[in-house]
């Protein structure tokens, strides 16, 4: 039996027996995986989603479904427990990460980048949650082969300098305020974070979904529209 240990967070815990559930992870080494866990009744507090584990994965064949060993790292779900916002957030990314990858298909920069995040939603103040949540959108649409033109050199515009304003819903670049005038009813709004003019989140939620939506070939996540409800009540 071969054995193979690796840092991971925590996606989705489903009941597999009486004593056993059937894990999901984002790994650093095999990114998306699934495992067996047995006596997982001793290891809820750390099979909880979004926490950051160590993780040892049996089996005997390549082919098979193994079982996982863990070992609680971080408890993002415990620091993110008396706020719903953070745990909505935490949630969404879970989500969207399980709706992007295949099984066994590694991205280990972007998974180092997701266990920084998750850890950051436990401590930084609130309002900076769902900018940063966008952020991470953002980031994930460029692991998917999606990446936005967001930059001025990139843009259309009418002139050097322009204010940008709007974003291509075709073709991702980013159009000058100017520019984009005639069209801006065609247009997607460019959020104050991606370097555009609005401080409206549910702009940047528009912005990511749009292509997010070609991305995962019209998967939809409940956590994300959860969490995107949640900012309008607050808005």
């Amino acid at each position: 039996m071969s054995s193979t240990t690796t840092k991971a967070i925590v996606l989705k815990a489903a009941p597999y027996s009486e004593s056993a559930v059937l894990l999901t992870v984002f790994s650093e080494e095999w990114g998306i995986s699934r495992g067996m866990v047995k006596a997982a009744k001793k290891k809820m507090n750390a099979l909880q989603q979004g926490n950051v584990v160590n993780l040892t994965r049996y089996r005997r064949l390549e082919t098979q479904l193994g079982t996982f060993s863990v070992d609680l790292e971080h408890p993002v779900a415990a620091q993110c427990m008396m706020s719903e916002e953070r745990l909505s957030t935490v949630s969404a990314v879970c989500d969207l990460l399980l709706k992007s990858f295949e099984s066994d298909d590694a991205h280990k920069p972007f998974y180092g980048y997701t266990e920084i995040f998750l850890k950051e939603v436990c401590t930084m103040p609130e309002g900076a949650l769902l900018p940063k949540f966008g952020l991470f959108e953002f980031k994930l649409l460029l692991e998917l082969g999606y990446g936005l033109s967001l930059k001025p050199q990139q843009a259309v515009v009418e002139s050097e300098g322009e204010q940008l304003a709007y974003v291509s819903p075709r073709s991702g670049r980013a159009v000058g305020e100017v520019a984009g005038a005639p069209y801006k009813d065609k247009l997607l709004i460019l959020p104050k974070v991606f370097g555009g003019k609005s401080e409206d989140i549910q702009d940047v939620f528009t912005l990511t979904g749009h292509f997010l939506e070609r991305a995962l070939h019209g998967k939809k996540s409940d956590a994300r529209r959860h969490l995107i409800a949640l900012a309008q009540t607050k808005s």
